[in-house]
């Protein structure tokens, strides 16, 4: 009976397979005269109608903290075993009607794939002597057949009246399914004035998910059409809603750009992003931003994911006439001198906005900003940064590194394109 019941959960074996690799599994220390002692039933014994020791999810939550933690001594089989059951547990408890058998059982699906479970690349230490920080071990991908289980677990546990597997059910459907994501957000909405698991919300909740929505297809209907810019935002949304599914998008952005953009290549750019994503929502947390996976960071996506606004216009610019001179870029790639010199001059008045208003504060204000710039695969601008100047205003610095970031650049031939661009601004 156990075998069969043990079928029922395939998608687990990737997860268990983490499991019985990972650094966080080790006891040193334990006595191994623990093991095993006073655990609960198997899952093809459990109550799955049951909160008490015999229930399936109590024995799911028992199965799983041997598999993460298991008793020095224990076998990796017996930890796959543990992790299978589990699974199992969690599934009969969600079946059975329990929701937090649902949400348990999405979190052991998505466990492998978070920052938490991969301390190797997550983590705060520095590489160990002769390791190279720029090539990570590989980062595992969670499969199409794991985000079908989570999704059947989530909706579940949506139907059951969790408002919490409802908005994660619709963050898992972002950049997919639009439809589904408006169809679980509105379940969300309609369950938040509930008891189960309430969420403090700002604003109305139907407008503001709409907008998440429409948002990340933007992004997606963008990143298929080969922006790269926007699979970096689409990739910032998932990171904050639906961590899992970023690393995908992450791939897809690294392949237009180029890989060269990264010492560590394909696999380093996902990295490395996700480090910073990680930091970013660390950061926001600290703040007192909410952050949990169970409620979406409206504002704070919103705003992340937004493309910077661009100077203000000339008419509301007043103040001094000045001059703009653009100098002879310096190029490291295959883009021509001439290209990068007339595509930075039609920035000029975005330049003098920049300047304009900080001359008026000072009358004396004039110096060079020198702009250096990462042009990809794709023309877009990569990076955008201060690379040598001498104009002592770093608001208007970061203006002008800002409208060289938003602008387009000829595709380099099959390769990545370093540029140094010198702009002088100096009153008339």
């Amino acid at each position: 009976m156990k075998a069969a019941v043990l079928r029922r959960a395939p998608p687990v074996l990737l997860a268990a397979a983490w499991l019985t690799g990972s650094a966080l599994i080790g006891c040193n220390g334990c006595d191994p005269q623990d093991a095993g002692s006073g655990g609960p039933s198997v899952p093809s014994e459990c109550d799955p109608h049951s909160r008490d020791e015999r229930g399936c999810l109590t024995v799911g939550m028992w199965r799983r903290e041997e598999a993460e933690h298991p008793l020095q001594g224990s076998r990796p089989k017996d930890r796959l075993h543990a992790a299978s059951e589990a699974a199992v547990a969690f599934s009969r408890a969600c079946d059975a009607g329990l929701a937090d058998g649902c949400l348990e059982g999405a979190d052991l699906l998505e466990a492998p794939y978070l920052p938490a479970a991969r301390n190797d690349l997550f983590g705060d230490a520095a590489p160990a002597r002769g390791e190279d920080a720029g090539a990570p071990p590989p980062l595992a991908r969670i499969s199409s057949a794991e985000l079908t289980a989570r999704d059947r677990l989530l909706d579940a546990g949506c139907t059951l009246g969790a408002n919490v597997a409802c908005h994660r059910l619709g963050s898992a459907r972002l950049g997919l399914d639009p439809a589904g994501a408006t169809s679980a957000f509105e379940r969300a909405c309609a369950l938040d004035g509930h008891a189960w698991r309430p969420l403090a919300l700002d604003g109305d909740c139907r407008a503001v998910r709409a907008e998440v929505v429409a948002r990340s297809e933007a992004h997606r209907a963008a990143c298929t059409a080969k922006d790269p810019d926007a699979c970096g935002r689409l990739a910032l949304m998932l990171a904050h809603l639906d961590l899992v599914r970023a690393p995908p998008v992450l791939a897809e952005e690294v392949a237009i750009r180029g890989e060269e953009l990264h010492p560590g290549g394909a696999e380093g750019f996902v990295v490395e992003r996700l480090r910073r994503y990680r930091a970013d929502k660390l950061e926001l947390r600290a703040a007192g931003t909410p952050g949990d996976r169970g409620r979406l960071d409206e504002g704070t996506v919103a705003e992340r994911t937004a493309i910077p606004a661009p100077p203000a216009p000339r008419s509301a610019a007043r103040g001094k006439p000045v001059v703009v001179r653009i100098g002879l870029p310096s190029v490291h790639g295959p883009l021509r001198i001439d290209d990068v010199r007339r595509i930075a001059g039609e920035q000029r008045a975005a330049f003098e906005d920049c300047y304009r208003p900080a001359l008026a504060a000072d009358p004396e204000l004039m110096g060079r900003v020198g702009i250096r710039v990462v042009v990809d695969r794709s023309g877009h601008v990569y990076q955008a940064s201060n690379g040598g100047s001498d104009l002592p205003n770093g608001e208007v610095i970061a203006c002008m590194v800002g409208v060289i970031g938003r602008t387009r650049f000829p595709a380099p031939d099959g390769a990545v394109a370093t540029l140094i661009v010198p702009v002088m601004v100096l009153p008339r």
